[in-house]
């Protein structure tokens, strides 16, 4: 899995939505963090925006397929329209979610469950400093 590091003067908050878009139709593993977001693609075809201070979670791609979101952004801040809250157990990333492809519940087991808790974590310790 590749992560990316992006200077924040450059950033574009729906641009690297439809990065990690395009990287899932195209079946690659990615993860991208930003702020407290994270962003990750899967090879089956899956992308998803988290937030892992509220543990909301909006599905962008299932299965290759693209997802109707709701994204706004202007040049000081945007907002995300989640649909879905996640939480991983063990080697599994649960979803509660309004998405209908994706369905109420749902436990998925090739997430990059280790990445998502390794940011979570680091985004804990600099809340605390």
């Amino acid at each position: 899995m590749k992560a990316n590091l992006i200077n924040p003067k450059d950033l574009v908050f729906l641009d690297e939505v439809e990065y990690i878009i395009r990287l899932a139709e195209l079946g690659e593993d990615t993860l991208v963090s930003l702020k407290t977001c994270l962003l990750f693609s899967t090879i089956d075809g899956d992308a998803w925006l988290l937030d892992i201070e509220t543990n909301q979670a909006l599905c962008l791609c299932w299965g290759g397929k693209r997802q109707p979101f709701k994204i706004v952004e202007d040049y000081e801040t945007f907002f995300v329209q989640y649909d879905a809250e996640f939480s991983i157990v063990g080697e599994d990333f649960l979803v509660n979610s309004d998405n209908p492809i994706v369905g109420n519940s749902a436990a998925i087991s090739d997430y990059p469950v280790h990445e998502i808790e390794q940011f979570s974590k680091m985004m804990r310790q600099r809340s605390v400093c």
